[in-house]
């Protein structure tokens, strides 16, 4: 267990081995050498990570982390942030068999959807179907459903769902839209029926007349061979409203300057998707679940200014 028990990922992915009789080795904290080494020694079958805590493995230089043997690993759940497809490809080719389930859920309503191990290689980047006993489904601001391959928000509900926060009616009301509960994630649904995050409603970027997914943006960096970490955000731009801007975390050893990062994006995204800006950090800001916390980014560009 290499995640915090407060949340719902960690605690339900690991704890109820412990009814059939498994052992759960839990981790003091999530450092990625700790987990190889606990890999290695406990020999580890199961686990839950979250995409920014492949990252950091795969951070690692390539000699460290092939001293660990993680043959071991069986299963491998992936929630809490979008899993970029760099990553995945790394997770699947590092631990070799093992199946890869790739949830979208939150501790409110546990999980809510997974992409199945049979489907990793057909639906890229996307979150799967709905869980046994979960609906899903996503609407516009009006709150229609919207069409395949529309983007809108989601919203679930099912055997998993909270009743309501506790002592908090104000978050209730605001969260729940009758039986369904929303948290304010953004999807689209193809043809096939499969799930996919598109960004936080939140964090969407509006530059001119369109509406920009950071997620997206981040899936290209994070090809960058010198970028260990990035995050992007939108910024008050007199022209268009919102400007995009990238923060990068360079990996350990590499130099790199703003033009550079903005020129890899050519002929991977369409102009007014490209950043406008780039700054440089040692680290981004994340929750113990791995998170990125994005108001602490702004709030740091800002004072920054």
């Amino acid at each position: 267990m290499s995640g915090p028990l407060y949340g719902a990922a960690a605690l339900s992915t690991s704890v109820p081995n412990l009814f059939v009789g498994n052992p759960v080795h839990i981790l003091p904290r999530f450092h990625p050498v700790e987990v190889l080494e606990a890999i290695d020694k406990e020999k580890t079958t199961t686990s839950f990570m979250a995409p920014p805590m492949f990252d950091a493995i795969f951070a690692l230089p390539e000699e460290v982390r092939n001293k660990y043997d993680v043959s071991s690993m069986k299963g491998i759940f992936s929630v809490g942030a979008p899993l970029h497809s760099s990553t995945k490809e790394k997770v699947l080719a590092f631990f070799k068999d093992v199946e890869l389930n790739e949830f979208y859920g939150a501790t409110e309503h546990g999980g809510s959807t997974n992409l199945f191990p049979e489907y990793q290689e057909q639906k890229d980047r996307s979150v799967g179907v709905p869980m046994l006993g979960m609906e899903v489904k996503l609407v516009d601001s009006d709150g229609n459903e919207v069409q395949p391959c529309e983007p809108g928000e989601f919203l679930v509900k099912g055997l998993t769902l909270c009743d309501e926060y506790y002592k908090n009616p104000e978050a209730t009301a605001e969260a729940f839209h009758g039986e369904w509960l929303g948290l304010g994630d953004m999807g689209v649904q193809d043809e096939d029926g499969f799930y996919s995050i598109v960004d936080r409603k939140q964090d969407m970027i509006l530059s001119g007349a369109f509406n920009v997914y950071p997620a997206e943006i981040e899936g290209v960096l994070h090809r960058h061979p010198k970028i260990a970490d990035v995050a992007v955000i939108g910024v008050p731009d007199e022209k268009w409203g919102e400007a995009v801007k990238a923060i990068v975390v360079l990996r350990e050893g590499e130099e790199a300057g703003a033009q550079e990062i903005i020129d890899f994006c050519e002929g991977k995204l369409a102009d007014y998707k490209k950043p406008r800006s780039v700054d440089f950090m040692a680290e981004l800001p994340r929750s113990l679940q791995g998170k990125l916390l994005k108001y602490k980014l702004r709030e740091m560009v800002t004072v920054k200014k």
